[in-house]
């Protein structure tokens, strides 16, 4: 079987990781996703279960989704087990992190709650899956756009320019990346020119892509 890393998001209670360490099989390492107020509870864990699992804590900014986004990227930059996440604790914003996450590199998340009677209630969260593989990679010219926009925005004709391309040409790239995958949009200049720049979507994308030496 193929050995799993499970991310957790760590809150103030812990009974719903206790129920998901039960309920997913296989787990090698346990990574523990914390804020600076909820990094005891993770310590703890942490000991508690040193004997089953080799264990990291990482704590991010639990009100900040861009930063928290990239720590979990960076985090993930050497892994290439199969990762699952209990999304059972921590801040909407750890969680939404995770979860998008999960959608664009093909994971897998679970929540654990309390239900009425007691008994601790297990769902599997659906994810939305993205090929980005058939999206954009680096040998693509989809990415070498957004990569050129990473830093600052810019018109199609420096853009052209850049890639040493005809505009028409990059025009079309631009229009799938624009307004099929919304990974670009456009910022206006004036009343006749505008510069693209990325999306919250591109610069996930983009981040995701190149932190993994191209592989998701």
């Amino acid at each position: 079987m193929t050995s799993k890393i499970l991310f957790v998001t760590v809150g103030e209670k812990l009974d719903p990781i206790y129920e998901g360490f039960k309920r997913i099989k296989d787990v090698n390492e346990v990574v523990y996703l914390v804020s600076n107020k909820t990094r005891e509870n993770a310590e703890k864990l942490s000991k508690e279960f040193s004997n089953l699992y080799i264990s990291n804590i990482v704590e991010i900014d639990p009100k900040n989704l861009d930063k928290s986004i990239n720590k979990i990227i960076k985090t993930q930059e050497t892994l290439r087990n199969y990762i699952i996440y209990n999304l059972s604790g921590g801040t909407k914003v750890m969680i939404l992190a995770c979860y998008i996450i999960a959608c664009f590199k093909n994971q897998k998340a679970f929540y654990v709650f309390k239900k009425d009677d007691g008994n601790m209630e297990f769902t599997e969260v659906p994810i939305l899956k993205f090929d980005l593989h058939n999206i954009v990679n680096k040998d693509k010219r989809a990415y070498k756009i957004l990569n050129l926009l990473k830093n600052s925005p810019l018109q199609v004709t420096e853009l052209a320019e850049k890639m040493k391309l005809e505009k028409s040409t990059v025009s079309g790239h631009i229009d799938k990346l624009e307004n099929q995958l919304g990974f670009i949009e456009r910022e206006p200049i004036d009343k006749r020119s505008s510069k693209l720049k990325l999306t919250k979507t591109g610069e996930i994308t983009l981040n995701i892509i190149g932190g993994i030496d191209g592989r998701v």
